[in-house]
């Protein structure tokens, strides 16, 4: 298993995932159409969306799996984040980053894997939507350009909560009127 690299903006990329508030376990309900959608497009058993922090992978959205997240070193979507575009794997068992990945061997058994990346602030990133199968499998290039619009859509969705985050941090605590 080879251990994904770090992004060359790593710092700035913890600090807006972290800024948005969303780290940590839970599940975003907001998010669940897109996974249900992804994972209808994609005909797959399994989509989510993916962020993460330093050391794990956080799910905030599922269809098909529930777990929390799984540790960075283990996950396809912290390969999915140093990519401009999607990130194909046909059949895990037998591409060398993932073969002996305990996510492969053991549950959930990955073998088909396809994320698209999630930026926050323009080339930060995030995270990823992703769709699973448990047999190895392709997708049409239409597929997967579909698959990238429905993350544009998520992409919008993470930046508009990390400017609200980031306005109210800016504007601060309300601060009631003193009397005269």
């Amino acid at each position: 298993m080879l251990n994904p690299a770090l992004p060359t903006n790593e710092s700035q990329r913890l600090e807006a995932v972290k800024a948005t508030g969303l780290l940590g376990p839970g599940l975003i309900e907001a998010l669940q159409p897109y996974v249900r959608i992804a994972r209808s497009l994609c005909d797959a058993p399994i989509a989510a969306i993916s962020l993460i922090d330093q050391d794990r992978q956080w799910f905030k959205a599922m269809d098909g799996l529930e777990v929390e997240g799984t540790p960075r070193r283990f996950s396809f979507c912290a390969h999915t984040i140093l990519q401009k575009g999607a990130f194909y794997v046909p059949d895990a068992t037998q591409d060398e980053r993932f073969a002996d990945n305990p996510l492969v061997v053991n549950a959930p058994g990955i073998r088909f894997y396809a994320g698209c990346p999630l930026f926050l602030q323009g080339d930060l990133g995030a995270g990823a939507l992703l769709v699973i199968d448990r047999k190895p499998r392709m997708l049409s290039g239409d597929t997967i350009m579909r698959l990238r619009d429905l993350a544009d859509l998520v992409q919008r969705d993470l930046s508009a909560r990390l400017s609200n985050a980031l306005d109210a941090t800016r504007s601060g605590p309300a601060v009631a009127p003193q009397p005269a």
